[in-house]
């Protein structure tokens, strides 16, 4: 890795933030950080970085640090409105941060492109069944069991929107 390249710190950050994931760290919050120094690395000398800022978002995600991660996600989403990556990764925040408007139609952007992905597809759900829209919530749950016909979250969802 030659120093001073936005793709060495990004990929850099990449492996930290991915030995958390997997757990193969004995101290997750060191190794977050670092993954963190090494996305704004990225970030700093390439500012336009789309994936530096979705898994910097990621990161803070990780973290606890919601609305850091929140953030991150709308500036990827503003530096590429097309890609279904940093949708999905917005709209589910959204989701978490309690603003079901908001994330309804990055979610449904994302299903669109990423018409397999589970968890798109859960968090569409979940987000229709918070808005009170029982009919499309159910249609999301049972696009989930119709890619993944054992998953029991969906199952139990699907249960749950038809209260």
């Amino acid at each position: 890795m030659r120093p001073g390249l936005a793709d060495g710190y990004y990929l850099k950050g990449q492996i930290e933030y991915f030995r958390v994931v997997y757990n193969q760290v004995d101290n997750p919050d060191s190794t977050l950080r670092a993954a963190e120094e090494s996305f704004r690395a990225a970030i700093n000398r390439e500012p336009r970085h789309f994936w530096a800022h979705v898994f910097l978002g990621r990161v803070y995600g990780q973290m606890g640090r919601l609305n850091d991660a929140q953030a991150e996600f709308e500036i990827a989403v503003s530096i590429d409105p097309n890609d279904p990556s940093g949708r999905l990764e917005l709209g589910h925040m959204y989701l978490i941060l309690g603003q079901v408007d908001k994330a309804v139609p990055h979610l449904e952007a994302a299903v669109r492109c990423y018409s397999d992905h589970l968890g798109a597809w859960m968090s569409l759900g979940d987000a229709y069944v918070a808005q009170g829209k029982w009919e499309l919530a159910r249609q999301a749950f049972r696009r989930v069991l119709q890619i993944d016909p054992g998953n029991k979250q969906a199952r139990e969802s699907l249960v749950r929107a038809y209260r």
